[in-house]
């Protein structure tokens, strides 16, 4: 199988998270921080930012085979009670000027096996072998710990990573000389602190020593890489206050939704058009229940992976892939018909940009798309047993939902710093299991 064809991989853990539903709360959380990061190079005869900041969101969950851990995820199997294996992929960052992100797209998501020994509860070694798309691989062996100190939670970590001469040529010469390889070291420290209820803060650092190779590089300033983040995520609450068992079940949501050039602001106040040429998608998403309360209020959280395909038009002549993941929230408000409205938040990938939201990027004074962007989708629906007077129709909910993908208004280097998207106003039918 091609490099550039293992998105079709991500259709595998939907299936296993559907296999994996049970009525114990998994961990979970979802945040956004804000990272600020050093940047190493130079432009002989320019100057330029000397640091870069970008919104990143955060996932954050853990079943028997699958788990997402802010910038990491992926399958996981535990051999026994040392050996782990499974296939991560991580957001790693490329820390260049802001201006010229969207053009040079090499903050990205790679991916590869992983080996884990468990030293004992707190304390693990990772081997990974990495890559991206691209193909330029690398090593890690790293120490991950767990220790918690007067109300912090924190996790040192250390790693060794040895990049081949295609890597560093990529990321340090930038392709414009050719580098060795060579071998760089990070230490750093993630922190979460409970604030109250299901509200956390969340805090690192890290700082890398680059090799001799890519500090030769004649684009190279500095032989030090380093960053820090703050933020606020919702987790699960502490285990002495967490419900032991949830009541809300997993669904299933079909939709179809047709492209829109209207903003959010505009589809919620009703106005919604088709655009010119009538782009439209199919989508089917899974939820998968996580809590029925959230800071003390009948929340009902959902991970809802979904696939989306958009289909063709005299503008798009190939049906495109989307994959999305996102946590959701539904608030049901107990009328006699009951209505349920619901907000999402995640992160979308699509093997090609669609002609509407490349229209819009493009109106945005973009010059380049990006595959992976933030997801959001906001719904409300009523009950169809509570409309039709129908007890067997309790289970199924029907409703409007907006189906949005944005660059978080340029602000994240992950999302190649795009200002813009694509909304689609969309009908659903929901189906709880």
């Amino acid at each position: 199988m091609a490099i550039k064809k293992l998105y079709y991989l991500l259709l595998l853990p939907l299936l296993i998270l559907a296999n994996d539903y049970q009525t114990e709360p998994a961990d979970w959380g979802l945040g956004m921080i804000i990272r600020n990061a050093s940047i190493p190079y130079s432009i002989p005869g320019k100057k330029i930012d000397s640091s870069v900041t970008s919104a990143v969101p955060m996932l954050y969950f853990e079943s028997t085979y699958l788990y997402m851990d802010g910038l990491e995820g992926g399958l996981k199997y535990d051999i026994n009670k040392n050996w782990r294996i499974g296939f991560i992929s991580r957001l790693r960052f490329s820390d260049i000027p802001k201006k010229a992100q969207g053009a040079i797209q090499l903050s990205t998501y790679d991916f590869g096996p992983q080996l884990r020994y468990k030293i004992n509860k707190s304390n693990f070694l990772d081997l990974e072998l990495m890559s991206h798309v691209r193909g330029h691989a690398y090593a890690n062996l790293s120490y991950r710990g767990k220790f918690d100190v007067i109300g912090f939670e924190f996790k040192p970590y250390a790693t060794i990573r040895a990049k081949t001469a295609k890597f560093n040529t990529l990321y340090y010469g930038f392709d414009q000389e050719d580098l060795n390889g060579g071998v760089d070291y990070t230490a750093g420290i993630d922190a979460k602190y409970h604030l109250i209820s299901n509200l956390y803060l969340l805090a690192g650092a890290d700082a890398t020593l680059l090799d001799n190779a890519a500090k030769r590089s004649a684009l190279v300033q500095d032989g030090y890489e380093y960053s820090a983040y703050l933020g606020v995520g919702a987790f699960k609450e502490l285990p002495k206050s967490t419900t032991k068992t949830i009541t809300n079940t997993p669904y299933i949501r079909g939709s179809w939704g047709w492209a829109t050039h209207k903003d959010l602001d505009q589809i919620l106040t009703g106005s919604m058009p088709k655009d010119a040429y009538f782009n439209q998608l199919v989508s089917i998403f899974y939820g998968h229940p996580l809590t029925d309360n959230l800071f003390g209020l009948p929340f009902d959280i959902y991970l809802t992976p979904g696939f989306v395909l958009h289909l063709t038009s005299d503008v798009q002549p190939e049906y495109l892939r989307e994959y999305a993941i996102g946590f959701k929230a539904f608030y049901t408000i107990p009328l006699p018909i009951r209505i349920r409205l619901g907000a999402a938040e995640g992160l979308s990938y699509i093997n090609k940009t669609t002609w509407i939201e490349h229209t819009d990027v493009l109106e945005d004074g973009n010059a380049n798309d990006s595959n992976l962007l933030n997801y959001l989708d906001f719904s409300a629906g009523v009950n169809l047993g509570d409309l039709f007077f129908t007890k067997s129709m309790e289970k199924a909910w029907f409703g409007f939902n907006i189906h949005h993908r944005s660059g978080i208004f340029s602000s994240s280097a992950q999302f190649g710093r795009v200002s813009g998207g694509s909304n689609y106003p969309s009908l659903y039918l929901q189906l709880h299991l």
